[in-house]
């Protein structure tokens, strides 16, 4: 299962960004566990997502109100992902992978959004 939604994770973005919404959450239920968490980190999860992340912020995102809320909606569930992964053991793959700068570098344009905010200061604890 995990790497089935890790593929996804390699969608093109914005196109695909209702379905990385979707894969997100489902990922955000999975890594609740130890072994899901072992098995997404291990499968390069957090890459995914920093990679993703930087992509928001470079702006290669669609115009307009609803992809504005897919957006905002897939940021979310991105970082409950991140939030569930962050912890000691992957702490090397979040750096090694940009995730702590990519996911600063959106607040400034996303600092509005309540539970993004949130989960950002439960990842950056």
């Amino acid at each position: 299962m995990a790497s089935v939604l890790t593929e996804l994770l390699k969608g093109k973005f914005p196109e695909t960004t209702e379905a990385l919404v979707y894969c997100c959450g489902a990922i955000k239920n999975l890594t609740s566990s130890d072994a899901g968490r072992k098995e997404f980190a291990s499968g390069g999860t957090i890459g995914l997502l920093s990679g993703l992340l930087e992509q928001i912020g470079a702006g290669n995102m669609a115009v307009g109100d609803e992809a504005s809320t897919h957006t905002s909606s897939l940021l979310v569930q991105m970082v409950s992902v991140l939030r569930n992964l962050a912890d000691a053991q992957y702490r090397s793959l979040f750096l090694e992978s940009r995730l702590i700068e990519n996911l600063c570098g959106l607040f400034a344009k996303h600092g509005a959004e309540t539970e993004f905010m949130l989960n950002s200061s439960r990842v950056l604890r």
